[in-house]
């Protein structure tokens, strides 16, 4: 019989569910959802908080209280990640923060939108052949996009984009990266081969996520894409 992954075990389905959690109250919600405007900023409470909200909150519900009942788990694929950090990064939720809505209402209404361009992407996609769910080529394509979309807004923080305004930074974003993307993905293709493509899905993930754990703590409230920051005073 073939060997399980991680992935076909419940830990592995906890783990994606609460991968998309943390992302989901981090870029949507500015992690707004278990803290308030006071507590977000206690650190290291307020990191506890949301990290207890994104392992033991949803995650748990999905994969092991259904099989209390005899149901199959199940789980948020973390395929989602990538556009909600593509689109919600270069565009800086525009045009919905000109509503002036404040939170959770800016926050679900982003989900929403995000949710949306994510399966119009997912269809986009499955015409080339590159499925997120039923290949492996689409999620290895979906590791190079993140990793380059998050390399555009946490290694260069925009540049050379930077002095666009919305919705022109985010268009103009959204294809050089989908530019770089396919560049990697055929050079990808090239050195490992269409048949062997999980080992670059497993080299880009890698990537991914340490660029994740390394740059996203130090460098989230230095881009001040999501939060309010308060100008200098003199």
């Amino acid at each position: 019989s073939a060997k399980a992954t991680l992935t076909d075990t419940s830990v592995g389905l906890w783990g994606q569910t609460a991968i998309i959690t943390a992302a989901a109250s981090l870029f949507f919600f500015d992690n707004t959802i278990v803290t308030t405007d006071e507590v977000r900023n206690w650190h290291p409470v307020s990191g506890f908080l949301n990290v207890f909200f994104a392992i033991f909150f949803i995650a748990p519900a999905l994969t092991f209280l259904p099989q209390m009942w005899g149901l199959q788990p199940f789980y948020i694929p973390w395929y989602w990640f990538p556009c909600s950090t593509v689109f919600g990064s270069f565009f800086e939720r525009w045009p919905l923060n000109k509503l002036e809505l404040g939170m959770p209402r800016l926050g679900l209404l982003h989900t929403g939108i995000i949710l949306l361009l994510t399966l119009i992407t997912e269809l986009f996609l499955k015409q080339l052949g590159l499925d997120l769910f039923t290949t492996t080529t689409g999620p290895t394509f979906a590791a190079i996009w993140t990793t380059v979309g998050l390399g555009f807004v946490w290694q260069f923080n925009m540049w050379p984009f930077t002095e666009l305004s919305q919705p022109t930074k985010g268009i103009v974003a959204s294809v050089a990266s989908l530019i770089i993307s396919v560049l990697l993905y055929l050079v990808t293709v090239s050195l490992i081969g269409k048949e062997n493509i999980i080992q670059g899905l497993y080299w880009w993930f890698n990537i991914l996520w340490v660029q994740v754990f390394l740059m996203a703590p130090g460098l989230y409230d230095g881009i001040s894409l999501w939060q309010n920051v308060l100008p200098l005073v003199e």
